[in-house]
């Protein structure tokens, strides 16, 4: 398959087909595509299951601890919530996904008691449990709750374009077209509301990190490093010295507004369903130069 048809036929399938990965069987349906992929592409991958039961599940491509430079970014994707995608600061947005979370399900809840009290209960106290209004009743509350309990737990965003499928789809043409002894790749689990599989990945390793997050948004792109010897100093990428993690070799490579020293990602560019051309191929010349210094 050519790299066009290839790129295309990668769109459709990790933009649409799968492009919701928050539960496990959503993942798994998931792993098992990725992995038939690079198996096609001649890359050698494994899944590195992580956590408590083996929860998380890092996929690998290379010798991850042998690795000089790895990049990488995270597949799943996140519950969807009202308020904008802070980078980095996990607890606000977990903040605003439980909020979010809540509020749904009250709404739903004062939905479902209006119902019972001006439908429900008047159609039991006429209808007998065997006609079709009282049949027609019941299969509401059936359904009603079956929706409520998608409410209570999350409902997964569909819509996940910019955040993360856009990095994932720059790390597959990537290694489409690089790999060398001295890199590696890896797609991290956990990475919408904590970075576990971040974390699980720089405890085996100890070359440089190089991060992928939203890279496809309509917003200005930044190379953001406590490390200033990881910046590509050539790059129109604009450079900011922050700390991302306790280790230096860390690298976070994005698309995203800026505020003072935080970096969000809006509700209108969650809702963004085309992948921003420009900031894709900037991100890809941007690892290029990485692999040739």
């Amino acid at each position: 398959m050519e790299s066009e048809e290839l790129q295309k036929d990668w769109f459709i399938r990790y933009n649409y087909i799968l492009g919701t990965r928050q539960t496990d069987k959503q993942k798994g349906k998931f792993i098992d595509s990725i992995l038939f992929d690079l198996e096609k592409l001649g890359k050698k991958a494994y899944v590195h299951p992580f956590g408590q039961n083996n929860y998380g599940k890092n996929i690998y491509v290379g010798n991850i601890k042998k690795a000089k430079k790895i990049i990488c970014t995270y597949y799943d994707t996140p519950i969807s919530q009202h308020k904008s995608y802070h980078l980095n600061e996990y607890k606000l947005n977990k903040k605003n996904t439980v909020k979010s979370i809540a509020i749904q399900s009250i709404i739903f809840l004062g939905i479902g008691l209006l119902f019972t009290l001006f439908v429900g209960i008047p159609i039991y106290q006429v209808y007998n449990f065997v006609s079709l209004p009282s049949i027609l009743t019941t299969l509401f509350y059936a359904f009603y709750f079956i929706i409520l309990k998608k409410i209570s737990t999350g409902w997964p965003e569909k819509n996940n374009s910019v955040r993360n499928t856009s990095s994932l789809l720059l790390l597959l043409q990537f290694m489409n077209q690089y790999h060398t002894k001295e890199m590696a790749f890896a797609l991290l689990d956990s990475g919408t509301y904590n970075q576990a599989g971040l974390d699980e990945l720089i405890q085996n390793c100890q070359g440089e990190i190089y991060l992928l997050d939203s890279v496809g948004a309509d917003q200005p792109m930044y190379q953001i490093s406590k490390n200033k010897q990881l910046f590509v100093l050539d790059s129109p990428i604009i450079q900011v010295e922050k700390k991302i993690t306790d280790v230096k070799n860390v690298l976070i490579l994005t698309s995203m507004k800026k505020n003072d020293q935080s970096f969000q990602l809006e509700r209108d560019s969650l809702k963004q369903k085309e992948i921003n051309e420009a900031n894709m191929n900037m991100a890809f010349d941007f690892l290029e130069k990485i692999i040739r210094r």
